[in-house]
């Protein structure tokens, strides 16, 4: 057989940290894979042996084998080589490591579906296990920033325009509540995504005669899979959902990235990535560049998965089954889960190491006119007695002439007799304080924080 350089960049050694963790790779490497399906043959040999389809010795046997590391990859691949299907493959290899008599009843009554499905599921219980996992740290590095940003205000932005005073807290909540909704699905989509499959070649278990559902249910048991639905055999909307739901995650992981991106502008530079001076470069040109790398991977990840998400909604099976998704699934499944734990991982890096400028946050606050200010003022005049349409009127000439005179607000509206008829400076400074106008930013922090079990 053909030997092959590296093509995909996770298998690259400059590259492989990229495209997915350790971790994730190790759950969907070739002998992961194969093990997955000989795990599967292992236990379906039993469950037939203990229905009474076939002898226990042979199922003891076939089990055993099955799991001894026996059954290589490489020969796995040297048989499919000839045969050109993969499960005929592995039953080819598994059966010449047994008995001729034990050999007989490898594979009985199964199909390749019910090898494919269920494989996939084991590997699925365990990526997804380790996906919860890296969200709960990366959801709690995010508590741990919100808590010590509290009192952190920050100018908040509508259409990328100065708004109003909030906290980095805030913002940060609101990543939070993201990942808090985020894992409430994942929990929510197991009993549909982990799904073992014994139903033979259309779905109709005939394969296994009276004793289909409960060879099924005793193959689900055993693995820790949950039983299928009649609609199991064609319908791929579990590994839709959970595409999805990656691409969601991704959509979180975009945010924090692309606020981080925009923030790190010099113009701006609110927040910034961590900088190894000595040994990180950012350009082979500019010597003085800190790019936000973490940040523009994340950008990147995220477009992959919301990608894999849309091809995944094109597989639609006809009649009782096709084989047109057996192409996308093996590549886009594994690579999903390979991006969004790399993805996750590269996020924590990028919070881990999160530069906070608490100074240029407050000093931003000032750097428009004073505008920030314009809804405090507005209502405080509206309360006193001028109403909100001409309170509203009032802030809007005012501000008019701070872009034309290129003046504080503050100067503005000490000028006007509208404003100083109810407020001396020393109250309207009152009401231009940010920390006077944050509404209820801080309890809702506090719920974020809660709801994450914090």
């Amino acid at each position: 057989m053909a030997s092959y350089e590296p093509v995909h960049p996770v298998d690259m050694s400059v590259y492989r940290h990229r495209f997915g963790t350790t971790e994730m790779c190790d759950i969907f490497s070739e002998r992961a894979r194969l093990y997955s399906w000989l795990e599967y043959e292992a236990v379906l040999a039993r469950a037939q042996a203990a229905c009474g389809m076939i002898p226990a010795t042979a199922a003891e046997e076939i089990s055993r084998v099955a799991l001894s590391g026996q059954v290589t990859p490489e020969r796995v691949a040297e048989i499919y080589d000839k045969v050109k299907l993969d499960t005929v493959a592995l039953i080819r290899a598994l059966t010449e490591k047994c008995t001729p008599e034990s050999a007989k009843y490898v594979h009985w009554g199964s199909t390749t579906t019910d090898i494919l499905d269920t494989g996939m599921a084991l590997q699925l219980k365990k990526a997804h296990a380790l996906i919860v996992e890296e969200a709960k740290v990366l959801r709690k590095q995010l508590v741990e920033l919100a808590k010590r940003h509290r009192d952190t205000v920050m100018v908040a932005r509508t259409h990328s325009q100065h708004a109003l005073p909030v906290t980095f807290a805030f913002k940060v909540a609101m990543w939070i509540d993201e990942l808090t909704n985020h894992l409430q699905r994942l929990e929510e989509v197991k009993p549909r995504l982990l799904r073992g499959k014994i139903t033979g070649v259309v779905g109709s278990q005939a394969g296994y005669g009276t004793h289909g559902i409960e060879v099924q249910r005793h193959v689900c048991e055993s693995l820790g899979l949950h039983e299928p639905d009649t609609s199991n055999q064609i319908s791929r909307s579990r590994f839709q959902e959970f595409l999805f739901l990656m691409a969601l995650l991704g959509n979180t992981l975009q945010c924090i990235a692309k606020e981080v991106w925009t923030r790190q502008r010099p113009e701006i530079a609110e927040l910034a990535e961590g900088f190894k001076a000595g040994e990180q470069i950012g350009s082979t040109t500019l010597a003085f560049k800190r790019n936000p790398v973490l940040s523009e991977w994340i950008l990147g990840y995220s477009k992959i998965l919301r990608g894999h998400a849309m091809t995944m909604m094109d597989i639609v099976m006809e009649d009782e089954r096709d084989g047109a998704r057996v192409a996308v699934e093996y590549a886009i499944i594994p690579d999903s889960c390979l991006v969004a734990s790399v993805a996750l991982e590269t996020t924590q890096n990028l919070i881990g190491t999160l530069e906070v400028n608490v100074e240029r946050m407050r000093e931003n606050i000032y750097s428009s006119y004073g505008f920030v200010f314009s809804e405090a003022v507005m209502m405080a005049l509206a309360g006193v007695g001028l109403g909100k349409q001409v309170a509203h009127e009032v802030l809007y000439e005012c501000s008019n002439r701070c872009y034309r005179e290129r003046i504080q607000l503050r100067q503005a509206l000490l000028e006007d007799p509208r404003v100083t008829r109810y407020f001396d400076a020393a109250r309207l400074d009152e009401i231009m304080r940010p920390q006077a106008y944050l509404g209820t930013v801080r309890e809702q922090v506090a719920a974020a924080l809660m709801r994450a079990g914090e």
